[in-house]
């Protein structure tokens, strides 16, 4: 990199190039996730340009000449201060040469690779002195230096993903309110690819840190900083997400009940339901009981057994008293489900989510989407939630005619 001041014209005032101040501040060294642009100068604000196929790269010398020729002309016609760098070679060599200018001051950005470095480069004082053979003055001051290494983790193969995998294929007919009240939540294969162990030694003089090819006082254990970060997979595979993508998908299908479950409603038509169905209004109003699922001719895509256990999470105020022996069982599920609610850890997730568009917690629209999610992963897809749903709203009317009040 070199700066060049340009004389400038009579009565001609403008301010410097911002990313001049912007590569002299200390707070843009070692950003944890940036351009490699930004990690080398520090520059917030820059434009690159590349051809737009990898094999048009720009790999002679006078293609460069011209292009930064132009980039030149097309700054100085629009009065433009922000960093332009032109890419070339490869791609994956990462190798720019740009300019900037402004107030006078005209900035190069140059680059050599190197496919291994020199020997006294590979010290702090080398760097120092090839940095201070590049200035003018022949007396330099001390200068301020910051140093940072980084240490990269990628492979701890004798440590296995600690979170067993769940099973995905199905819940199994012994299911219980806390297998359908919650969604499975975690990842299902390790998502960190690397762990970056970083040791900083921020801006001190050169003069009081020793770094030479015959001793060095840069021992990471008495680095005054340290830090670490993880660098994960872009898409990781998580339950949840998981279950929610199918989820969502539901809303892009356009399937009749008819063509999914291969059956058509009873008629209820006729004179004698009607009347039927005046005789249970006018009786006194019991405790619901749980309809049993319609008969069809072919066995449905969710078992009986199940489709029961699931309508009477649905319906709490239907499921049967469990036996002696079960309930405490029972209980425990129930009661586990209530707890969550009382940690503080959870009480503050549910005051962060309070402004969020859903159904009351705990509601019976809350239970229906939460069971129509685990239906739609675990027991059938489309088909078992087109079920499920005939049975919600037979059920639905099975109350509607017996005056049944609705569970919160």
């Amino acid at each position: 990199m070199s700066i060049v001041q340009e004389a400038m014209g009579a009565g001609r005032s403008e301010s410097l190039p911002f990313c001049l101040t912007d590569m002299m501040s200390r707070e843009n060294d070692f950003p944890p996730e940036a351009h490699c642009l930004v990690r080398w100068y520090g520059i917030r604000e820059f434009v690159v340009i590349h051809p737009a196929k990898v094999n048009d790269a720009i790999m002679t010398e006078d293609r460069t000449k011209m292009l930064l020729s132009s980039i030149g002309i097309a700054i100085n016609n629009t009065n433009c201060q922000v960093p332009v760098f032109v890419q070339l070679q490869q791609m994956r060599q990462k190798y720019f040469m740009g300019v900037c200018e402004g107030g006078g001051v005209r900035c190069c950005f140059d680059m050599v690779h190197l496919h291994r470095p020199f020997p006294q480069l590979r010290h702090t004082q080398g760097l120092l002195q090839l940095f201070k053979g590049k200035m003018a003055p022949s007396q330099v001051p001390p200068a301020t230096v910051s140093i940072r290494f980084t240490y990269v983790l990628q492979d701890w193969s004798p440590c296995s993903w600690p979170q067993p995998p769940p099973e995905l294929d199905e819940l199994g007919e012994d299911i219980r309110p806390t297998d359908i009240g919650r969604l499975p939540c975690g990842a299902l294969e390790d998502p960190v690819l690397e762990f970056h162990l970083s040791v900083t030694w921020p801006c001190f003089f050169e003069n009081t840190i020793i770094d030479n090819d015959v001793h060095s006082d840069l021992n990471p254990v008495h680095s005054p900083k340290w830090s670490m970060r993880m660098k994960t997979s872009e898409k990781p595979l998580c339950c949840m997400a998981d279950y929610l993508k199918e989820f969502s998908s539901l809303l892009q299908s356009f399937y009749s009940e008819n063509q999914l479950l291969g059956n058509t409603p009873p008629d209820d038509n006729d004179m004698t339901n009607v009347a039927s169905a005046l005789d249970r209004l006018a009786a006194p109003s019991v405790l619901p009981t749980l309809r049993r699922p319609t008969e069809r001719p072919e066995q449905g895509v969710i078992g009986e057994e199940v489709l029961i256990r699931i309508l009477q999470y649905i319906f709490p105020d239907s499921a049967p008293t469990p036996a002696e022996s079960d309930a405490d069982e029972w209980k425990d599920s129930v009661n586990s489900m209530g707890s969550l609610h009382n940690r503080a850890a959870f009480a503050r997730i549910q005051e962060h989510v309070r402004s969020f568009k859903s159904a009351p917690e705990g509601s019976l629209t809350w239970r229906l989407a939460l069971a129509t999610c685990h239906v739609h992963h675990s027991y059938g897809g489309l088909a078992a939630v087109a079920q499920l749903w005939q049975d919600f709203l037979l059920e639905m009317r099975h109350r509607w005619e017996h005056n049944y009040t609705l569970p919160w």
